[in-house]
This record gives structure tokens, sequence and C-alpha cells, in this order.
């Protein structure tokens, strides 16, 4: 079993090296601030409601997605 690939077929594909990805880290970003305010609950074994990941994630992000328009910076 072997298997080939050219150089050229990937370097096609690939993101040149130093692309930055703003609209993804400032995603990972917002998760990660939701995720730090669902934690201490978590933590405790107190229920995360519906209601509480809405308001985390809101925040996280900024607004909800009708209120956002487009990619996140």
């Amino acid at each position: 079993m072997n298997i080939v690939t050219t150089t050229s077929a990937v370097a096609r594909t690939a993101a040149p090296v130093g692309t930055p990805a703003p609209v993804a880290f400032g995603n990972a970003q917002a998760i990660y601030q939701a995720a730090t305010q669902i934690l201490p609950f978590l933590e405790q074994g107190k229920p995360v409601t519906t209601a509480f990941l809405r308001t985390a994630m809101t925040e996280g992000f900024g607004g909800t997605d009708a209120q956002l328009e487009g990619p996140r910076p």
C-alpha cells in the first residue's frame, strides 16, 4: 500500500504560512469566554439551563446571531 501525493497538489490547497485566521481566533476567544462563565456551575454540580447557556454565549460573542452581521473579526 503506497500513498503518493505531489507537493504541487498540497501547495495549491494549503494556506500560505503566516496567513492569519482572524475569524477562527475571534470565535475561539468567544467560546473560551463563555466556557469560563459556565465552568463554575459545572464544578459545583449545578445544572446549566438553556437560559444561562444562552446568556453566556451571547456575552461571549458580543450579541445573538440576529444582532451580529457577518463573520466575527
